[in-house]
């Protein structure tokens, strides 16, 4: 699982044959549920990314088995 906030995260599946957390090109609202999945999981990640707390990264990390 790749965890990155850049917009390069919409190709990492592609070429890198890896998971993203959460990309642009996959914000697409398949079904009713998808989009709170989706949300829940960014603001997890921007928490993260911001945040001072080592705890709470690992927290993330563990969370969603984030390895990059």
């Amino acid at each position: 699982m790749v965890a990155s906030l850049t917009k390069a995260a919409d190709n990492i599946p592609t070429f890198a044959g890896r998971s993203v957390m959460v990309a642009r090109e996959y914000a697409i609202p398949y079904y009713f549920g998808y989009y709170q999945f989706l949300r829940q999981r960014a603001i997890a990640l921007l928490e993260a990314q911001y945040s001072s707390d080592p705890q709470l990264v690992q927290h993330f990390i563990q969370t969603y088995g984030v390895s990059l």
